[in-house]
């Protein structure tokens, strides 16, 4: 599956995956979110919005760590 979140997030889920949306808020501004990945993984491309909007704060939380991901493409 694949989810998207505000403008420039998408988050690819393996089949596998169970995924809580905590918190996650967009505007002309900028926008910012919480995710809960409780079981299985995600490639997420996070796109920076560049310098005339303020930067996202996007974090995935996992059992073992918590991440703060800007303008990146990462694998939990």
């Amino acid at each position: 599956a694949s989810v998207m979140l505000g403008q420039e997030t998408v988050m690819h889920l393996d089949r596998h995956a169970t995924l809580k949306v905590d918190d996650y808020i967009g505007g002309k501004k900028g926008e910012s979110g919480q995710i809960d990945l409780q079981r299985g993984a995600t490639r997420t491309l996070v796109k920076n919005l560049g310098s005339n909007i303020v930067r996202k704060n996007f974090f995935i939380r996992t059992k073992a760590a918590v991440m703060g991901v800007r303008g990146t493409e990462v694998f939990v």
